[in-house]
């Protein structure tokens, strides 16, 4: 079964507006090797937080929620925290 990705248009503009952050970037972190995955940290159910580096090395949280499986809905993507960024160094 193959994965992907949608993402609301309006949230999508909203999030690129606030955040700069593409749906390209997004999928990079996804995609990503290195990208570490967490419970929602708000304690949504169904929603996981991914933390990592897109190609250019920006590093991003993604929460993301799997309720269209094999689809993966972006529910929001910004650029990660201080904290996130040290915990992916570690």
């Amino acid at each position: 079964m193959d994965t992907g990705y949608i993402w609301d248009e309006r949230k999508y503009l909203m999030v690129q507006e606030k955040h700069g952050v593409t749906f390209a970037e997004v999928v990079d972190v996804m995609e990503s090797e290195v990208s570490m995955y967490f419970e929602d940290p708000q304690g949504n159910p169904g929603r996981d937080m991914c933390v990592g580096p897109t190609k250019e090395g920006r590093m991003l949280q993604v929460i993301i929620s799997d309720e269209d499986l094999p689809l993966y809905r972006i529910v929001t993507a910004f650029p990660a925290s201080k904290e996130w960024q040290d915990e992916f160094k570690h």
